[in-house]
């Protein structure tokens, strides 16, 4: 079974640089956005090693291993 890092629904935090990528059906690279500034996006679901997020009215995929799980406020505290 596979295990990702996130879960869907689930919100990641993508730093600035990170690249959100249009594949096509086949998994091959149609186009790609660069990361202007850190972002929280939403885990729409997974595909490989790629999540899918929803960003400027669009869907895309991220690497999992180029997004980090977002801090709760009660572990900001500590």
């Amino acid at each position: 079974m596979v295990s990702f890092k996130f879960q869907k629904g689930e919100y990641l935090h993508v730093p600035s640089g990170a690249r959100l990528l249009k594949l096509n059906g086949r998994g091959e690279l149609l186009t790609f956005v660069m990361a202007e500034r850190p972002l929280a996006l939403m885990c729409l679901g997974h595909e490989s090693e790629y999540c899918e997020v929803f960003y400027g009215g669009e869907k895309y995929m991220i690497e999992e291993r180029a997004a980090y799980k977002m801090e709760k406020e009660d572990d900001r505290a500590r």
